[in-house]
């Protein structure tokens, strides 16, 4: 690293024009934009002729020479970062005129600030599965910080942009990794691009409004309070003041999410941010990945497609994103494996105070519960009269059977009777007396007696005796 001069003077914004070199080897192309503490330039390598992002900061001369110092401690820890949602840091220094500057990744797309507001301007918001894929990546990119000791201290829809690769997914970016941090301390200035404080006090943890000492629980906090945004319009701590802002951040409870939600919410997602925007940082998560397991569910890890980003934005360079292109990779969602229908991403158009998610259901009153069991006695009554009517129509068609079978069984043997012919009838005639005689005398039978037994000359031997 070469000498760095520990006082650096005002950078004179106004005479770096095209052409310009910063660092004597990044070539200004065109201004993209411009803050209260700095410049953002594209710039193009003159040896590599790589296009990057060289921002140069309003560091202000004097004596104060710690947060020079640390200002070059935070950027070269900034480097170190290599997510994916990150952006990347490649190099940092000093120009000729001792302004400070840092080389970074050429981004094309809008940020979340941008979207919101156009999405805003559109009457909608957010999906919770677009929201999802938004805090995932963030919370990635925070966990990857927070294991090497680095803080955010300033995340908020201004600082998450949403990268545009023609030809590819949308990958979302986290932006100034401590560099806003220490321009805000070297600047001590509150104002930055239309002109708003530097750290908007909306999205700002209670502890840090304070003065307190942050940790990373500071920025799950943040994170928080930018979901609650994206899926109800408008941030928990609104208000016209920043002293009010301030108040209602350490002091009141914001207002429940199920409420304030313009879309269908799970309940996995609502307790996961209820949590995160806790008055004490004890109560939150006690890290990015507890926080980001907690907002997902059961739903696993969401790749693909995730956000439906309209690409409009006046970045350098512009990305134009074709319908076809933008169509055919929208049909690639997958979430755990399975193809997730692209309707399900786009954003749903609501009226304003609108409330979706119903308050559950009043217990009914007490006229209402006597016309109920006024209703259930009438219908207890009708079915017993039913039943009755029902029995006494089968009676009666018993006895019209019965009637009916009665008089055919008359009309029959009337029927009878008068076809079958008359029987002849025979004229009674005694029988003519026999005359009388003698009976015939009647030979009285004799009994028959059987001769005696023979016994050859020999009496019988009574039995036992000899």
């Amino acid at each position: 690293m070469a000498t760095l001069v520990s006082r650096p003077t005002q950078a004179n914004l106004d005479a770096l024009t095209a052409g310009t070199l910063i660092g004597g080897k990044y070539k200004i192309l065109q201004q993209i934009g411009r803050g209260g503490f700095g410049a953002v330039f594209r710039c193009q390598h003159i040896g590599t002729g790589q296009d990057v992002a060289v921002k140069v900061l309003a560091l202000p001369g004097g004596e104060n020479d710690g947060v020079f110092q640390r200002f070059f401690l935070e950027a070269r820890s900034t480097a170190g970062l290599g997510h994916p949602n990150t952006l990347r840091v490649f190099d940092f220094g000093q120009d000729e005129t001792g302004a400070c500057f840092l080389v970074m990744e050429l981004l094309a797309g809008r940020t979340l600030a941008d979207e919101l507001r156009e999405r805003a301007a559109r009457d909608e918001v957010f999906t919770e599965m677009e929201a999802l894929a938004i805090s995932d990546a963030v919370l990635r990119s925070l966990a990857e910080a927070h294991d090497k000791g680095l803080i955010h201290r300033d995340i908020k829809p201004h600082n998450i942009f949403l990268h545009e690769v023609q030809g590819d997914d949308p990958t979302v970016k986290v932006l100034d990794f401590g560099i806003a941090h220490s321009a805000e301390l070297a600047a001590q200035s509150a104002l930055t691009q239309a002109g708003q404080v530097l750290r908007t006090p909306s999205y700002m943890s209670p502890e840090q409004v304070q003065g307190l000492p942050v940790d990373r629980r500071s920025d799950l906090y943040s994170v928080a309070v930018v979901l609650y945004e994206m899926v109800t319009g408008a941030t928990p701590f609104a208000a016209n003041s920043q002293d009010s802002t301030f108040h209602k951040q350490v002091h009141e409870a914001p207002a429940p999410l199920r409420e304030k939600a313009r879309v269908l919410l799970s309940d996995p997602f609502i307790a996961a941010i209820e949590r995160a925007l806790s008055k004490k940082p004890e109560n939150r998560f006690n890290d990015a990945a507890s926080m980001r397991q907690a907002l997902m569910g059961k739903r696993g890890h969401v790749s693909g497609s995730q956000m439906v980003v309209r690409v409009s934005s006046t970045s350098i360079p512009q990305v134009r994103v074709d319908a076809r292109t933008m169509e055919a990779a929208l049909q690639q969602i997958t979430v755990n494996g399975e193809t997730v229908d692209a309707a399900s991403l786009q954003p749903r158009t609501t009226r304003k105070n609108t409330v979706v998610n119903r308050p559950p259901p009043q217990p009914p009153t007490p006229q209402q519960v006597a016309n109920r069991q006024l209703l259930n006695r009438l219908l207890l009554w009708g079915a017993i009269a039913v039943i009755l009517l029902s029995f006494v129509a089968l009676a009666l068609s018993y006895q019209r059977q019965e009637r009916a079978a009665e008089e055919a069984a008359e009309a029959a043997l009337a029927r009878h009777a008068k076809d079958a012919p008359p029987e002849p009838v025979t004229p009674y005639k005694a029988p003519s007396p026999a005359p009388a005689s003698d009976p015939e005398p009647t030979a009285i039978p004799q009994p028959t007696i059987p001769p005696p037994p023979s016994f050859e000359g020999r009496p019988p031997r009574a039995k036992g005796k000899r």
